[in-house]
């Protein structure tokens, strides 16, 4: 019941279906549109990359709806 979406503004949303106030993350930490998202397999972990030629590892558990980078890991290797 968990999803992710991300957007051309290189925002990125995480929505919880089940409650009421649905996003319980908003992220912006891309500086370019979000190309792709994937959960991992426990769904502990989220990875975007944009096309700012970044890709961001996030702790799900840690996200919140403050645009903090605090849990966002970044790699830029091309």
């Amino acid at each position: 019941d968990i999803f992710a979406s991300g957007s051309k503004d290189s925002r990125i949303l995480i929505r919880d279906m089940r409650c009421r106030e649905d996003i319980i993350a908003d992220q912006k930490e891309h500086s370019h549109e979000i190309c792709g998202l994937k959960f991992s397999n426990d769904g502990t972990l989220l990875a975007s990359g944009g096309n700012d030629n970044l890709l961001l590892i996030w702790d799900v558990r840690k996200m919140s709806t403050n645009n903090s980078n605090s849990n966002g890991y970044e790699s830029n290797n091309k």
